[in-house]
């Protein structure tokens, strides 16, 4: 709010969408409190295209909607406020951290003490629930979200109150938003983010069967997960907040906006949707829209993903709505030149105006999105075969044929056989997250979302030592060279140095300033590497606990961090798809090797440092020259590579796959050579012993997996 009225010229030219973003929000900021500016805007020439078209929208509704910008805090690390004191001494929840805030209220994640899980807490705004009737209609939309039971909507566990607070406990979903991925990366290449799409579509298809639409899509809402599988956020919650707009039916639209500290106005309610993704239905009635008004916004959204901004960014939001409702976007051929001509149909009827031309389900979108989720493979070297799906139909096929073709498949495919499961070792009471393996191959560390990490002996197989607990998840650990001392790294943005022979606590790393991603012992022991969330390399003294060195460069989240044998560089990758080599003397990056599409997850040296492999996300391993700086070779493969490994004279990859099986490759002979089938769910780590004979895996079934593999490379 300020005391300075806008002048009419400012007021006009706002109404006709010519204000930029930045005067735009000190404008509707000044408009939220000020009735006698609004009249201004309201009465501004009937010609100009803006107002022409929003003459049909009530006055009310039309207010909030321009200043509906929902500015919702993300990452491990914001400012946090006091925690709600009616949930610091709840008997079921203990809040570990504050996750963000929105226009419901807060965001906390927490520990469900008797499951020992964790949740995410979202606290609602008091102010939503004052009667009765507003509190039957919050326990009526959670009902029927916790009814939605798909993998890619987040779930709802459960809803109470406590004195006047009321609030939801959810699914708590570790990964980042699509806007958050959008603003470190750029457009995303036209498979993945149709992949995206696609994933939220089937979602959106099982919610709308039952009844449910989620009128508030947007990059925002979509969780990707380090699998890559999106869940929808805050289902429930939009269709709740328009049933409080229609309710009070304007007689609260000042208080529904509010400036925050950088001038621009912040969305707090009425579910109004959010002005660059909201479709044209909704604009004039929030509550009487079906399905087909998620699509729109979900055709935004791609949009969104493939330009880098959503279809009406610039200008005001008052200039938005008018888009949605007359206006075209600026054609996605203006920002990129490799858009299949069939995806821009589809984008066109996604986004369509008119609902009767739009696609009808959101299934219909799923399948017009199917061909283009598959990237043509990346240029390269070599290629290992890919084994082509076949579907069979179940009517028409005796039992011959069926043998016959398991004969012929036999022919073509010969089997590959599984490793031997070791040891399966229990004791984790959750996900168990990072694995490492000592150097002697006779101990295993893993860490876990149960704030735990274990000591294991391969040999014995059980459990040797249970280090003191940690304040949130373990999802890094690493053993030093000489197996003596032990790394971990938190979700609570520090990183642990250990005495593994005693389990004493050696050092507490603090100055992270996110969540550690991963962690790395130099050759000698001497110095460790970190990196995560926070896009910096940290080195650190290994026996003091002092920070050295921070190394800044990367534009996303580190994901793996390497010494190079001499130890004289590292290397990094991460979020930003690329590798970049520092020097570690002079502490800056000599190198940035680019190529890969996606996010780069692991890295592996060659013992004599002639040789680094990356694994992306984007299904390659690919080889570098790293002091020239040049690619080697590209390998596609058809499962995601999640960890690569050099030994002498052989290089190894790993994939993983979704339901909880993996494959081991040799690189260089391009040969699979075995397969690990025994996880109930998804692998989340996996390490492989030094001698090259063993391997061990981490999943979201609470177990730690001890594999000896069938045959070692030449």
């Amino acid at each position: 709010m300020t005391d300075q009225h806008p002048s009419a010229e400012q007021l006009r030219a706002y109404a006709s969408g010519l204000v930029e973003d930045g005067g735009g929000a000190g404008i509707e900021g000044h408009l939220a409190f000020c009735d006698t500016c609004w009249t201004v805007v309201e009465e501004a020439d009937a010609a100009t295209a803006v107002a022409r078209v929003l003459r049909s929208i009530p006055a009310e509704r039309l207010r909030l909607l321009a200043g509906c910008y929902e500015e919702v805090s993300q990452g491990v690390n914001p400012k946090a406020p006091q925690p709600p004191v009616e949930l610091l001494d709840h008997p079921r929840y203990r809040l570990l951290g504050f996750l963000g805030s929105g226009g419901m209220g807060q965001v906390w994640t927490a520990r469900h003490e008797l499951m020992n899980r964790v949740v995410a807490v979202k606290t609602i705004r008091p102010d939503l629930l004052q009667d009765e009737k507003a509190v039957a209609r919050f326990r009526h939309e959670v009902e029927a979200a916790a009814a939605l039971d798909n993998p890619g909507i987040v779930r709802a566990f459960d809803a109470e109150r406590v004195g006047d607070l009321h609030f939801l406990v959810m699914e708590y979903v570790e990964g980042t938003d699509l806007a958050r991925l959008v603003q470190d990366r750029g457009p995303l290449p036209v498979a993945e983010a149709c992949g995206y799409v696609r994933q939220v579509a089937e979602a959106l298809a099982h919610a709308h069967k039952l009844g449910m639409v989620h009128r508030d899509i947007k990059p925002h809402n979509l969780l990707l997960t380090p699998q890559g599988r999106v869940k929808v956020s805050d289902f429930g919650l939009a269709s709740l907040l328009a049933d409080q707009e229609a309710a009070d039916a304007g007689h609260r639209p000042l208080a529904a906006l509010s400036t925050n500290a950088s001038g621009s106005v912040t969305r707090l309610g009425d579910g109004c949707g959010t002005p660059d993704y909201i479709a044209p239905e909704q604009i004039r009635d929030a509550r009487n829209v079906d399905g087909r008004a998620d699509l729109y916004s979900l055709g935004c959204t791609l949009y969104h993903l493939l330009a880098g901004q959503p279809p009406f960014a610039g200008g005001s939001g008052y200039s938005k709505v008018a888009g949605h409702l007359e206006r075209q976007p600026r054609p996605l051929a203006e920002f990129r030149d490799d858009l299949p001509g069939g995806l821009v149909s589809v984008i066109a009827r996604m986004t369509a105006k008119d609902v009767a031309t739009r696609f009808q389900s959101a299934s219909e979108v799923a399948e017009a999105l199917t061909p283009f989720t598959d990237a043509p493979s990346p240029p390269t070297t070599r290629k290992h075969p890919t084994r082509r799906r076949w579907l069979l139909a179940a009517s028409g096929l005796g039992l011959a044929a069926l043998g016959g073709w398991l004969g012929v498949r036999r022919w073509l495919f010969p089997s590959v056989p599984l490793a031997e499961e070791v040891r399966c070792f229990r004791g984790h009471v959750g996900a168990v997250m990072s694995v490492a393996i000592s150097p002697d191959g006779n101990l295993i560390l893993s860490g876990g979302d149960d704030r735990t990490m274990r000591l294991w002996s391969g040999e014995a197989g059980e459990e040797v030592r249970q280090f003191p607990e940690h304040e949130h998840w373990v999802g890094c650990v690493a053993f030093s060279p000489d197996g003596t001392t032990a790394a971990s790294g938190n979700y609570d943005r520090i990183v642990r140095l250990w005495d593994v022979r005693t389990g004493r606590e050696l050092h507490r790393l603090h100055d992270n300033r996110q969540v550690v991603v991963c962690v790395a012992f130099s050759p000698d022991g001497t110095r460790l590497l970190s990196g995560g969330d926070d896009r910096g390399v940290m080195l650190w003294d290994a026996v003091t606990g002092r920070l050295l060195q921070r190394l800044e460069g990367h534009a996303g989240p580190v994901q793996a961090v390497r010494f190079t044998p001499d130890a004289r560089h590292a290397l990094s990758a991460g979020n930003d798809r690329t590798v970049r080599v520092w020097n570690l003397e002079q502490g800056r990056e000599v190198r940035c090797l680019r190529g890969h599409g996606h996010v780069v997850s692991d890295l592996a040296i060659s013992p004599d440092g002639g040789r680094v492999l990356s694994a992306c996300e984007d299904r390659t391993v690919r080889e570098w020259d790293w002091q020239a700086g040049e690619e080697v070779r590209s390998v596609t493969f058809e499962d995601r590579p999640y960890r690569v490994t050099l030994r002498q004279g052989a290089s190894w990859v790993l994939c993983v796959r979704d339901h909880g099986t993996a494959s081991v490759w040799d690189l260089d002979r391009h040969q699979e050579l075995c397969r690990l089938v025994g996880h109930q769910g998804k692998i989340w780590d996996a390490a492989v012993s030094d001698d090259g004979r063993y391997v061990v895996t981490a999943g979201v079934d609470r177990t730690v997996r001890l594999w000896r593999l069938p045959q070692a490379p030449a």
